[in-house]
């Protein structure tokens, strides 16, 4: 999800504030009254250095957003700034999926963050195509009980699993879309959004960041379990995942209203994934009845062809070859070029060149 771009350094607390409130809507809380309580309950401070961190020429902050004080429900969140030569830079929302997945453990530790975790599970490595290369990434674990975001009571845990886990991108997109109606200066400059299933992962980087972020002196770093909850902190929750009942029958229709609204809206697909297969993802985007604009065409990263795409009326496809279900992480350096385009509005190179595309 494509947000406005970030005219200096600072961490932008209140955006952040509105843009997890919108978020806590999607995922099942019962008002928008909320919304000022969670800019003054937003706790975020600079993390300096993680353990087991090398140098890095980039700020990033982390910390808690207060959703629903009554239920004491808070949702973590970890910004991963551009370098300052790369600023103004976009800014990013990076949501994992499951559901109930953290988007800690996978976007940030495995695919598309900063760093990656060493199999000691005590040290850190650069990510030679993380994407805060060229934007400012913000990871956040939701819904509350998802990695380092919890709530005080459990029927409240039950009950945020039960609301609309699955589907929460395209339904945060279509709430923040709604509350920008007739703003002439909103908070949040919204542009577009790239939805991608996930919901199996690598257990072996599992395994490194279940290690990792389980260490008391990485929550300290982190300023994150601030409360001290009472289970081990996992990559995925099984409460979720096992009570997740409410599925819409289809999300097309918003789809329909976000493309009518002239968002920038890229689907994109390993070609290899088993878990949601490119055929399923066709035949989805088959059902939206959208107008061919470019038909089927192979894309190059070099000399080599990197996937395909289709571009839509109001949507485009673009495969990545040779993905599994986590693009970012089986094709790196083709994820960060298609990341750049996105950003860039535009369609994925349809030729060969003997110039390497910069990733």
């Amino acid at each position: 999800m494509e947000l406005p771009r970030m005219a200096s350094r600072r961490l932008p607390l209140p955006l952040v504030a509105q843009l997890v409130v919108l978020l806590g809507l999607a995922c099942g809380l019962r008002s928008s009254s909320s919304a000022a309580a969670a800019a003054s309950g937003l706790a975020g401070e600079r993390v300096t250095y993680l353990p087991g961190q090398p140098p890095v020429d980039f700020d990033m902050y982390s910390g808690y957003v207060t959703v629903d004080k009554r239920a004491g429900r808070s949702l973590f969140y970890w910004l991963q700034e551009a370098p300052a030569a790369a600023q103004p830079a976009p800014l990013v929302l990076w949501l994992n999926g499951g559901p109930g997945c953290s988007s800690v453990a996978y976007g940030a530790s495995e695919e598309l963050g900063a760093f990656r975790i060493r199999p000691d599970g005590a040290t850190l490595f650069l990510n030679d195509y993380r994407w805060n290369k060229v934007a400012n990434i913000l990871f956040l674990d939701s819904p509350a009980g998802v990695g380092f975001s919890y709530t005080n009571t459990t029927s409240d845990l039950y009950d945020s699993g039960d609301k609309r886990t699955g589907h929460y991108v395209p339904q945060l997109s279509q709430l923040v879309y709604r509350n920008n109606k007739g703003v002439k200066e909103p908070l949040i400059n919204f542009k577009g959004f790239m939805p991608w299933m996930t919901g199996s992962y690598d257990p072996c980087t599992e395994r490194y960041s279940t290690e990792y972020y389980n260490r008391p002196e990485v929550q300290r770093a982190l300023h994150a379990n601030v409360t001290g909850i009472n289970y081990t902190w996992a990559t995925c929750s099984d409460i979720l995942n096992d009570n997740w009942r409410d599925s819409p029958r289809s999300v097309l229709p918003i789809y329909h209203e976000l493309i009518a609204a002239g968002l920038r809206i890229w689907v994109f697909s390993g070609d290899t994934d088993a878990v949601v297969p490119l055929t399923a993802t066709r035949y989805s985007i088959d059902a939206l009845g959208l107008p061919t604009t470019v038909s089927w065409y192979p894309w190059y990263d070099a000399m080599k062809v990197g996937g395909w795409s289709q571009v839509y009326k109001g949507l485009s496809l673009v495969t990545v070859r040779g993905a599994g279900h986590e693009v970012p992480l089986h094709r790196p350096r083709q994820a960060l070029i298609l990341f750049k385009h996105f950003l860039q509005g535009k369609p994925m190179p349809d030729a060969p060149t003997k110039v390497q595309n910069e990733a």
